[in-house]
């Protein structure tokens, strides 16, 4: 009962002094969201750019390795510069709220030179914990610290699908493992906060937080969660809020729905920053609330004090930033209100994932020509299929280099000769189907007049001339079918356009880093967990086009549609289509606002 009552004490004085703490992170936010992170993305651009390298992605890391010694020694310069960032965003908030709870009201500028002041005192080791520390909690997802920086760090959903596909006893370690981290992150959750305000060795500060947290691992992680659902649930109803009470304005009075909308889009901004500051806080009021009996009050040095400032440069200063605020007032307002008059709901192309159709009973066995003619009485624009080269050089239609999951047999596709990969059988969503060639599947979609998405696939063994021969057999087919072509591999995308520029080929992105690479695809294909509306504006303004994969549910779609994807692969073709059908009338303001808050995670 004591513990509550402290807490809710200590809550009361956060809220009524939380317009200190509304101001530093809205402070922070600010510089990081255009300042800093800005300036981290485009130095890597220019380290990429100098180096010679046109694209960083999953297919050449290891020969950047291998090959760039001073550009991958300038890359981890970056990494160290990003997590100085991040520790100085971190240090920064936690002692904004350490001077709210000692009562002690300090200025941004105090701030900052009390931050550095502390970060002088950091050691490589300190900064390489405090990396560790970041992947540790990165499986809170949004329970502790929340930045903008690492907000653009996320687990793209083709690995987590991935795994929890694998056998009971792959998901069982990767539980495991997550709970193991979650419980090491609990364990040593005041390390930082020692270090910071109590001056504290890494050595020391580890085994205070070990002490600490025995026996309270459960405590502190319902604490956490707990206030994350309270912010969460409050947020979500002022939101339901504005939404509904737009919605009734537009069916009311339909003349002042744009009005109305660009008022309330505003408003959901403000909401924005509100939320960002409360889950910042989250984190660092649980660790003040548990070690306000351990911690010294936040010292600050007497050179940090300015003199006392003359009445008239008071009264200057709240003039400039009542006429700053007011500035960035009308800049939103205006440029939502193009935004919303503008935005208009399109219709995409639906694109089928591996041929199948997956919507109530599976149609068949994905990438089998069974799958791709009964897909293709659904109306879909493609049909996105996968192939490889067999050890004679032909093209086998399969998704897995290795065939075991697919047949049965532990065997590398471009270890058999086509007439052998043929011979097999591919069990799939509870039916069979041969393994077809490209020759024949290729044949049957010309036969139905179906356009192709041809994902070529590479393995160590392929031919040199793999390219070439691809282009001299198939080219000028899949142009007169109006197929198109797409590879994970960044130099086979350049090569296939070389040999072929009347071809549209597009390059496969399973993330997200610094925005579209400078490539000569049409477009780029995009897993849409890290899919965002910089990428596409990016992207449309070097005249690309973006896809999103996979997509498989209508409030999926509706967000990467809402960011300027054209083009929706999916596993659910008529599901799809059938969202797509209801849609007919969007979108009105209100469903806009409702793309607008479904897009800023």
């Amino acid at each position: 009962m004591k513990t509550l009552w402290n807490q809710i004490k200590l809550t009361s004085h956060f809220l009524r002094q939380s317009k200190a703490y509304f101001r530093d992170t809205l402070v922070m936010h600010a510089l990081m969201l255009f300042v800093l992170i800005p300036a981290l993305e485009a130095s890597m651009k220019l380290i990429l750019k100098l180096g010679g390298v046109k694209y960083l992605s999953s297919d050449n890391i290891p020969q950047i390795f291998q090959q760039h010694g001073v550009l991958l020694l300038a890359l981890l310069l970056l990494l160290i510069l990003t997590l100085a960032v991040l520790f100085f965003e971190f240090s920064f908030l936690l002692l904004s709220l350490k001077a709210i709870q000692d009562k002690q009201p300090l200025s941004v500028i105090q701030l900052f030179k009390i931050t550095v002041a502390k970060l002088k005192k950091i050691r490589p080791a300190t900064l390489l914990f405090f990396l560790l520390f970041l992947v540790l909690l990165l499986p809170l997802a949004g329970l502790g610290f929340h930045s903008d920086l690492l907000a653009k760090i996320k687990i793209p959903a083709f690995i987590l699908d991935y795994i929890f596909q694998q056998r009971y006893r792959v998901v069982t370690s990767f539980i495991g493992g997550y709970l193991l981290l979650l419980l090491l992150a609990v364990r040593f959750i005041f390390v930082l906060p020692y270090l910071l305000l109590h001056d504290d060795s890494l050595k020391v500060s580890l085994q205070k937080s070990w002490r600490k947290t025995r026996g309270h691992v459960v405590q502190i992680l319902l604490q956490i969660v707990g206030l994350y659902f309270a912010v969460l649930g409050v947020v979500s109803l002022i939101f339901l809020l504005i939404y509904h009470g737009q919605a009734l304005m537009e069916s009311w009075q339909g003349h002042w729905g744009l009005p109305g909308a660009v008022l309330a889009l505003t408003l959901l901004q403000g909401l924005t920053l509100l939320h960002t500051a409360f889950l910042s806080a989250l984190l660092f009021y649980v660790l003040l609330f548990w070690l306000k009996d351990d911690l010294p009050p936040l010292k600050m040095p007497r050179r940090f004090y300015p003199p006392r400032e003359k009445r008239s440069l008071r009264i200057g200063r709240a003039i400039f930033l009542l006429g700053g605020l007011c500035t960035l007032f009308g800049g939103a307002l205006l440029y939502n209100y193009h935004y919303l008059a503008d935005f208009s709901f399109h219709t995409p192309l639906i694109i089928s994932h591996r041929g199948v159709d997956l919507s109530g009973t599976p149609n068949g066995v994905q990438n089998s020509i069974a799958a791709l003619t009964a897909t293709q009485r659904l109306g879909v624009d493609f049909v996105e299929m996968d192939i490889f080269q067999t050890k004679d050089g032909e093209f086998a239609v399969v998704h897995d280099r290795n065939l075991k999951a697919l047949t049965g047999h532990d065997v590398n596709i471009d270890d058999l000769t086509l007439a052998e990969a043929t011979a097999l059988t591919v069990k799939d969503n509870g039916m069979t189907a041969p393994l077809a060639s490209f020759d024949d599947y290729l044949a049957t979609a010309e036969k139905s007049q179906q356009p192709l998405l041809v994902e070529l696939k590479i393995t160590p063994q392929d031919s040199p001339e793999l390219a070439a021969t691809f282009v001299q057999r198939y080219g000028e087919r899949l142009l007169q079918d109006g197929s198109w072509v797409q590879s994970l591999s960044y130099p086979l995308v350049e090569k296939v356009k070389a040999l072929a520029p009347y071809l549209k080929v597009g390059y496969i992105l399973p993330f997200n880093i610094i925005g579209p690479p400078t490539s000569n695809a049409d477009f780029f294909v995009m897993e849409h967990t890290t899919l965002n509306s910089n990428f596409v504006a990016a992207a449309k303004a070097d005249g690309k086009e973006v896809y999103a994969w996979t997509i498989n549910d209508s409030s999926t779609m509706d967000r990467v549609l809402f960011y300027g994807a054209t083009a929706v692969i999916t596993d659910y073709v008529a599901d799809l289509k059938t969202a797509l059908n209801q849609q007919k009338d969007f979108p009105t303001y209100a469903d806009k606002l409702l793309y607008y808050w479904i897009g800023i995670g």
